[in-house]
């Protein structure tokens, strides 16, 4: 027994020092914790979102906001383009009219995207 006092007094003592860089450890998160909600109590406090301010903030939430002033006539603007291209379309010999058709499309989506991109065109709103 009494040569196991010296080990048990070890381990107590391990056991302690653990024990106390724990608690700083964890007393030191916590208080990073509470620094951290301060901040974003100060910080909704600020924008008004405060505790005080819930009811009025959830009454606010059932009335919409007002359109902005450009997002009210969503129809866009209708361009009728009303200018003439002219084309001279040479086939190559041993070319297929399909393969011609095929290479002409693919320029002129080309050339229809570039056209979009560069006036802003939004084909999926249609304008």
């Amino acid at each position: 027994m009494q040569a196991w006092e010296p080990v048990r007094a070890f381990f107590v003592g391990l056991f302690d020092d653990i024990k106390a860089t724990a608690s700083n450890a964890i007393d030191w998160i916590l208080e990073k914790i509470a620094a951290v909600g301060a901040a974003w109590q100060s910080t909704k406090a600020f924008f008004g979102f405060g505790e005080a301010q819930a009811p009025q903030a959830s009454a606010a939430a059932s009335t919409p906001l007002p359109a902005p002033q450009m997002a009210a006539g969503r129809g866009g603007t209708v361009v009728n383009d009303s200018s003439t291209k002219n084309f001279t379309i040479v086939q190559q010999p041993g070319q297929s009219q399909q393969s011609l058709a095929a290479e002409i499309d693919k320029l002129l989506t080309k050339r229809g995207q570039q056209e979009r991109r560069g006036a802003l065109y939004d084909p999926a709103l249609g304008y």
